[in-house]
Formats: structure tokens, sequence, C-alpha cells
């Protein structure tokens, strides 16, 4: 009784790993239409569930969080770039809410996903940047976007660079 118990136990285990593992968003870089983009751009997940991005094709990509694109209480990711085919990242995602991010070396693409873990969030949930966090998201974008630049980067992208949008995030799960 206990063997069979035992074995289904391990099973039991064994299917939850393979849920988790099935938890997959692909990076795509598109030769034939130009386009950039993750796939599926929107998932629900349920707290504790790991999503793992896959780069299909050589490309350079990365997953960051907006500074005021994940509920207050959890933390952002930043992923390393991704450059090679079949690179993967992982992230467990702890925090119930909606959690946006994108590629920032093609935010001028409007590459783009979203994770809700369980449930949306309402915008009064989401972070509220502070002055570190807009520091460290500059820091990201500098890499790739001149300061000089920032104009032409989408709307979301310069509220978060600017220093002081920390008094509030209204419109965080606003596409743009």
């Amino acid at each position: 009784m206990l063997r069979v118990w035992g074995f289904a136990g391990v099973c039991i285990v064994a299917a939850n790993m393979a849920l988790a593992d099935d938890i997959r968003v692909d990076v795509i870089t598109d030769d034939d239409t130009g386009e950039m983009k993750f796939v599926p751009a929107e998932i629900t997940i349920q707290r504790g569930d790991t999503v793992t991005w896959i780069n299909r094709q050589f490309g350079v990509h990365n997953m960051s969080t907006y500074p005021d694109g994940f509920p207050a209480g959890a933390t952002g990711f930043a992923s390393p770039l991704l450059q090679e085919e079949g690179e993967r990242w992982s992230h467990t995602f702890t925090v119930a809410g909606t959690y946006d991010y994108h590629c920032i070396p093609h935010i001028l693409m409007q590459m783009t996903g979203r994770v809700i873990v369980e449930r949306t969030s309402q915008p009064d949930e989401q972070n509220l940047p502070n002055a570190a966090d807009i520091e460290a998201y500059r820091d990201q974008v500098t890499v790739f976007f001149d300061p000089e630049d920032f104009i032409d980067l989408p709307q979301r992208v310069q509220r978060n660079l600017m220093e002081g949008t920390q008094n509030g995030a209204a419109g965080a799960n606003a596409e743009e």
C-alpha cells in the first residue's frame, strides 16, 4: 500500500513539474515579416508557476518589466540578453497580479508581453517606482538608446525613464 501511494505521489509531483515546464513563451524574430514578438503575448498563470522564455532563432532579445509594470510587493525582472537560438531564461512568479514586460532592444517594434498571475492588477496595485527603480531602468535602456533619443520611445517607456513618475502609475495597465 505504501509503495503504491509513494509511486502515486511521485507521479503527482512529476505531473506538477511537467505543468510548470509547459509554461513557455517563444521569443520570435520573424525574418519574413520583420516582426519581433513574444508568443503568446499574454498568458495567465498561477502563483508559484515558472515561465520560460525561449529564443527561437538567432537574435538579441531580453525580457524586462517596466518599473511600474508589476504588482506592489513583487520584484520586477530583467533577463540577460538571449542571443543564440535555443537560449532560455526563466522566472518564477510568487505575487498575484499583472506583469507587463518588453524587449528593450526592440521596444520601438512594440515587442511587449504580459503575464497575469491569477488576476489582473488594478492600477493602484502596481509598483510605484522610486528613484532607484528609475535609475536601474534608465541604465538598462541606455545600453541600446542614447538619452537624447528617449523622446522617440513609446510613452510608457518615457514615463518610466523620467524622475518624478513615482508619484503615480495611473494607466499602468494601459496598452501602448
